[in-house]
């Protein structure tokens, strides 16, 4: 009844309110009057009406404490992958073709050692005719030195916008050469098929993997950030495909606003998860609302994670009576349907 009743006054607010208003006192109202009757003036209870009130009083003092005082464990449930930090993820540094592996995947790198040579015949060219214009000039500026002052120190101005130029078009060229950003061990999940594949800047060529506490992106819907931010005592993931293995996690990073994009499709309903995305994106990683991502670290039993294998994360919070919890749901219910 009250399911019906909020889908009325999602179309016809006063309608639903007068609905949502009988139900609770056909059922909850009218009832606890009978009760309350009944238990002052029925004939049946006479000789034992004192025990009979006793007895309720009791036990509705009883529920008011279970509901309204007495704490609960109160936890929220999300989904998540797991991550590498943003320095293991090698990425493209500018658009060109993959010439060759300078590193045999498996093998251990250091920071700033070189993975990838690709090349981009424009990119060479434009780096030869920069370097042909900047001769071109100073050959100028130098003959113009001794009979034109004037005119040399034109040249020499387009000489140095030229040597910027350059000096922009050589930084682009050096990103060719991709190096790892930290160092572990290196992964190319495509070795084989890389070489002479095209590349658009920021393409996802590899991973620099070191042993020791991996992440999970997790995404929390609206209802339950603010209670992840500010009321998180504990972090508990488990593995999808082992869900007898527990690790412990501890937030160590979290977005400050929302987003509308999963960080994997494996947390989508098309790829798994629970999370509904828009079906007119052909990716499938558009959700139907804002998600707010976390990263969690795992400190223990977190040996055998795998790059995007999907967790099961829970944050348990301070603990707090049903009734906080029920009403705080009821007040979530409505700002999101009615905005009230």
């Amino acid at each position: 009844t009250f399911a019906i009743a909020i889908f009325i006054a999602g179309e016809f607010f006063v309608i639903g309110v007068i609905l949502a208003i009988w139900a609770v006192v056909a059922m909850a109202v009218v009832p606890v009057v009978k009760g309350i009757r009944h238990l002052l003036e029925s004939p049946t209870l006479r000789v034992q009406r004192r025990r009979a009130i006793t007895i309720t009083v009791g036990a509705m003092s009883a529920l008011f404490v279970f509901l309204f005082v007495v704490p609960m464990p109160f936890r929220s449930n999300a989904e998540g992958v797991i991550w590498f930090s943003d320095e293991s993820i090698v990425r493209a540094g500018t658009n060109g073709f993959v010439g060759e592996l300078m590193v045999a995947p498996g093998t251990r790198v250091s920071k700033g050692d070189a993975l990838f040579k690709c090349h981009d015949p424009v990119l060479e060219a434009q780096v030869r005719l920069g370097e042909a214009r900047v001769a071109e000039l100073e050959a100028s500026y130098a003959a113009e030195f001794v009979s034109d002052r004037a005119k040399a120190n034109v040249v020499r101005e387009q000489m140095e916008s030229e040597k910027a130029a350059l000096a922009r078009i050589r930084e682009r060229a050096a990103s060719l050469v991709v190096r790892a950003g930290t160092g572990g061990v290196f992964i190319a999940p495509q070795a084989d098929n890389m070489p002479g594949r095209y590349y658009r800047k920021g393409d996802l060529l590899g991973y620099v993997v070191e042993k020791g506490h991996p992440l999970a992106r997790v995404v929390v819907e609206q209802d339950a950030v603010d209670m992840v931010r500010l009321a998180t005592d504990r972090v508990i993931v488990r593995h999808v495909h082992r869900p007898d293995t527990v690790a412990e996690g501890r937030i160590v990073r979290q977005a400050p606003a929302g987003v509308e994009y999963l960080p994997s499709r494996a947390l989508s309903t098309e790829g798994g998860g629970q999370i509904s995305t828009d079906p007119r994106d052909q990716q499938g990683v558009k959700t139907l609302q804002r998600m707010f991502q976390f990263d969690i670290e795992l400190t223990d039993n977190a040996d055998a994670a795998f790059f995007g294998e999907r967790v099961y994360v829970r944050f348990s919070h301070e603990m707090e009576p049903l009734a906080l919890q029920w009403y705080r749901s009821i007040r979530l219910l409505f700002l999101s349907r009615f905005s009230i």
